[in-house]
């Protein structure tokens, strides 16, 4: 454990206080008033960019560690010490030789998913008190998968139409601290937790409630209704849809998928069965969250993924252009009525047969999302915003989201953040740093 290092008071100078030397037996020391500043680090790790060093939280190392960004100021220094006015503290430098001068780098932990801590302000939302029972009845199976299966279901106080979820506890669950909560959460409910940060989006199906009982997790979701997943959607409008209606459900499907990014969060199964479609207003919603995780600026390595994979898995991937790639499959499956790629193969070398009867903007849409380079691939903000989205008819709900998104890009483009040249956090692919603003 990091030991906190005493500061002492002297004439407005704060150091570390040292082993006091006896002045008969060694030479004059030298003035602390010249001395710099400098940070505790083991002597045989790399020295780091001292322009980008950061102010650290003293903790416990068997406690996962947040990110650096995510990291709070604080003072080395006894609680017990008299403290100074800090206006007027002058740095000083540690003298002892022996003393490391920087901290260890983070340590390198093998799941970049046990680690992650959410901080302020995710709404919190504790488990249900009231036994489920109580409050819910279910009926029948509408879906199963690895992560659980969920059921039809009605609130008892109102009758609204609910979905419920049942997620068998497992030794190999993960979990995420969230600040303000003293024990960490399971995985998949921060998740949920993070997606409510408001504003919220039409795009995405939340969750109302949750418990936690002796062997399951519990989650109430939205259902919308009437509704079918877009594959099924999909299979009973073959061969293929017409590009007016795919172009009204592309949009609300990159803007669900980009509302995940934008809240840091990679949903990893961008794919025909997580979208749900009300087939009354053709409005669509991303659903399922049990694979989702916490974006790594990083990139990844193996890891679950469904969906259409891209060339760059498994090796490392990013969530941007992974999720770019997963909706420009998505769209040619629309538009075809075909998969992408032929073989394993095809795909590795993003080999597309490109249909020719389809319209020049479509065509060049899926040219740019099925990329086989990743840092060539359309970003998400480029893809909402293509022409393919501009023109024809589409739905009154899809014509308001491009509208609106419209109006975002500009406000974004007139932001200080774009005056200065910095990347805005929604960009998380290119960033290379994401901006945690939980």
């Amino acid at each position: 454990m990091w030991q906190t290092v005493k500061s002492a008071t002297q004439n407005n100078e704060v150091g570390p206080l040292l082993p006091q030397p006896n002045t008969n037996l060694v030479g004059p020391q030298p003035d602390p008033s010249v001395l710099e500043p400098v940070v505790l680090q083991v002597p045989t790790d790399p020295q780091p960019n001292q322009s980008k060093l950061k102010s650290m939280t003293l903790q416990d190392p068997d406690d996962p560690q947040p990110g650096p960004s995510v990291l709070e100021t604080a003072v080395l220094q006894d609680p017990d010490d008299h403290q100074p006015d800090p206006s007027v503290l002058k740095p000083t430098a540690l003298q002892n030789p022996v003393v490391p001068r920087t901290l260890p780098p983070w340590p390198v932990q093998s799941s970049f998913r046990r680690r992650r801590r959410i901080g302020d302000p995710v709404p919190y939302i504790p488990p249900a008190t009231l036994p489920f029972g109580e409050l819910y009845e279910w009926g029948r199976l509408i879906g199963k998968g690895g992560n659980g299966s969920v059921y039809e279901g009605i609130r008892k106080s109102d009758g609204q139409k609910v979905a419920i979820k049942f997620i068998p506890k497992r030794t190999s669950d993960n979990y995420i601290k969230i600040l303000g909560c003293f024990e960490p959460v399971f995985e998949e409910v921060a998740i949920n937790l993070v997606m409510k940060q408001p504003p919220p989006s039409p795009y995405i199906v939340y969750m109302l409630e949750w418990f936690e009982e002796e062997d399951d997790y519990i989650l109430i979701l939205e259902y919308p209704w009437p509704c079918k997943s877009l594959r099924r959607f999909l299979s009973d409008n073959r061969p293929r849809v017409n590009e007016s209606l795919a172009r009204g459900l592309m949009i609300q499907a990159v803007l669900g998928a980009k509302h995940c990014l934008d809240r840091e969060v990679f949903h990893c199964s961008i794919k025909e069965d997580n979208m749900l479609v009300n087939t009354s207003t053709m409005e669509l919603k991303l659903i399922d969250f049990g694979g989702s995780c916490l974006v790594n600026p990083s990139g990844f390595e193996n890891g679950h993924l469904g969906g259409c994979r891209p060339p760059e898995y498994p090796s490392e991937y990013h969530a941007g252009p992974t999720t770019a790639w997963s909706l420009g499959a998505m769209l040619y499956s629309m538009v075809t009525g075909n998969n992408p790629f032929k073989t394993a193969f095809d795909r590795m070398i993003a080999n597309v047969t490109i249909d020719h009867t389809l319209s020049r903007e479509s065509q060049d849409l899926i040219n740019r999302c099925l990329t086989r380079d990743p840092a060539e691939r359309a970003t998400l903000e480029e893809i909402s915003q293509h022409e393919w989205f501009q023109q024809g008819q589409m739905s009154g709900v899809a014509q308001e989201s491009v509208h609106l998104q419209s109006g975002q890009e500009q406000r974004n483009r007139e932001s200080p953040e774009a005056e200065d040249g910095l990347m805005p956090s929604h960009h998380p692919h290119r960033a290379g740093k994401i901006k945690h603003s939980y």
